[in-house]
């Protein structure tokens, strides 16, 4: 008797009632199992619990080397910011066991560039740093291979010059910029700036992904506390939460496949917001339970809905500043077999 014939019986014995039941009961099983086993992955390659390798201590780099590209962002930038990040960078750069090779990597780069640009604008404006020494400064200036500023600074025109370029050039040209004008962006621009990004693909077609525009500043601020990654900026006037709906998954193997259509989703929303000259900034949405529950709360939203991402948007003002956010060659990620 094969398989076919054994599903047969079954379903004549238990009916299909009980046949659903077990499929039920089975994918329950499976569920827990799979959740278990992406836990035990994360609890065991994650920087959450140790630092044990390379990709880790890149990880801890970027962290701290982005809070102080972030803060050189600041119109009145704060003397001696970042000191926390600046000596843990220092510990983990001081590190011996980093050869040329590893200092000629993306993130290293970035990590040096930032830090030297933060001892030198202390020193500009006749501050003297108790925690990071001239020694200091000479070390990790000699692996820098060219200098760079942590900011880029541009007009407004100049930002969105390549926005009908090709898109080799319009790729590049865009940037996460976090301060805004006061000029909303009307509806009807973005209506086609939702059009432009519902081109986006998703597992198959199935378009899970929608979009809440929040114009209601309170609502904007009760956002902005929960997630707390845009603390100090005050020109925020509109905010895009992207949301992807669990009724649109329909197997276990899928239990993360909301994430990677919000995900796609997301970048086609940045480059439709650049097509039609409008700035914009993402602000993860890596929180836990308690944030989604009070996000349901303040938007009314559903259960079966997740929060992907935040982004602020709109016009920027004359002059566009952004991060120096330098990006990884080739080299770095791609591998051929």
């Amino acid at each position: 008797m094969n398989w076919s014939n054994i599903k047969q019986l079954i379903k004549s014995v238990i009916g299909l009632r009980g046949v659903n039941a077990l499929k039920r009961a089975y994918n329950y099983i499976i569920l827990q199992r799979v959740y278990r086993k992406d836990r035990i992955k994360y609890q065991k390659y994650s920087t959450v619990f140790n630092h044990n390798n390379f990709e880790k201590i890149e990880c801890e780099l970027t962290l701290h080397y982005h809070g102080i590209e972030k803060g050189f962002l600041h119109a009145n930038i704060r003397p001696y910011f970042a000191k926390d990040r600046v000596i843990s960078l220092l510990k983990i750069l001081n590190d011996t066991k980093f050869d040329e090779h590893h200092w000629q990597r993306c993130h290293f780069q970035a990590a040096v560039a930032n830090m030297c640009n933060y001892f030198d604008w202390h020193k500009a404006n006749g501050y003297v740093l108790d925690y990071f020494s001239q020694e200091q400064y000479d070390q990790l200036k000699a692996h820098l291979i060219t200098p760079l500023s942590s900011i880029k600074e541009r007009s407004r025109e100049e930002y969105f010059t390549r926005t009908k370029s090709s898109f080799f050039d319009f790729a590049k040209s865009r940037s996460s910029v976090r301060e805004f004008s006061e000029a909303l962006v009307p509806h009807d621009v973005l209506e086609d700036v939702i059009n432009l990004a519902n081109t986006a693909p998703s597992v198959c077609n199935r378009q899970g992904v929608s979009v809440v525009i929040v114009e209601d500043k309170d609502k904007i601020q009760q956002i902005l506390d929960i997630q707390k990654g845009l603390a100090g900026y005050t020109s925020i006037s509109q905010l895009a939460v992207i949301k992807s709906n669990r009724s649109y998954f329909y197997s276990t193997g899928e239990r993360n496949q909301l994430y990677i259509d919000g995900g796609i989703y997301l970048m086609n929303l940045l480059y439709a917001f650049h097509y039609y000259g409008i700035a914009a900034c993402t602000a993860h949405w890596g929180l836990l339970n308690d944030a989604d529950s009070k996000m349901e709360d303040l938007l009314g939203l559903s259960p079966a809905e997740q929060v992907i991402c935040i982004v602020s948007f709109g016009y920027p003002k004359e002059t566009v500043r952004s991060t120096l956010s330098l990006r990884r060659k080739a080299n770095e990620n791609l591998t051929f077999i």
